[in-house]
C-alpha cells in the first residue's frame, strides 16, 4: 500500500476488558486516490475505541482487509495490541495467516481462496 489507489477498506477492532467485557468496533473508508470517504458516526466510534486500546491499559487486536475497486485484489493486514504499551504492533503475513487460518479451538482452516495475507506497516498512535 505504498501508492494512493482507489480502494475499499474494512478495520475491525477488538479490544478485551473494556467495560467488564471485550469490545468489537468496526470502521469501513473508501479511498480514492489521496481521499478518503467514511461514515462520520462510524469513525467516531471506531477511533474513540482505538483511543482506549492505544492507552495500554488493554489488550487486543485489529485487522484490516483492503479490497481493490475491481475486486481483484483482497489483502489483508493485522496488528497486535500489548496492554502496557501504546503502539500497535504490526504483524507479519504469517502471523496474519495463522490468525486467519486458525478457529476458535485452534484447528487449523483453510485459507480464503484469492485472499493475499501481507505484514502490516507501523502505525503509531
Amino acid at each position: 500500500m505504498s501508492k494512493a489507489e482507489d480502494r475499499t477498506h474494512n478495520v475491525l477492532l477488538s479490544v478485551t476488558a473494556v467495560l467488564g467485557g471485550n469490545a468489537v468496533q468496526e470502521f469501513q473508508f473508501k479511498q480514492q486516490g489521496s481521499t478518503f470517504h467514511a461514515d462520520p458516526e462510524q469513525a467516531l466510534e471506531f477511533f474513540h475505541l482505538l483511543a482506549i486500546a492505544v492507552t495500554g491499559a488493554h489488550a487486543g487486536g485489529m485487522v484490516m482487509r483492503s479490497v481493490s475497486a475491481d475486486g481483484a485484489e483482497e489483502n489483508v493486514y493485522g496488528w497486535a495490541i500489548r496492554a502496557g504499551c501504546g503502539d500497535p504492533r504490526p504483524l507479519n503475513r504469517a502471523e496474519v495467516f495463522n490468525a486467519y487460518c486458525t478457529d476458535a479451538e485452534g484447528e487449523p482452516i483453510a485459507p480464503e481462496p484469492g485472499v493475499g495475507y501481507k505484514d502490516a506497516p507501523v502505525i503509531h498512535i
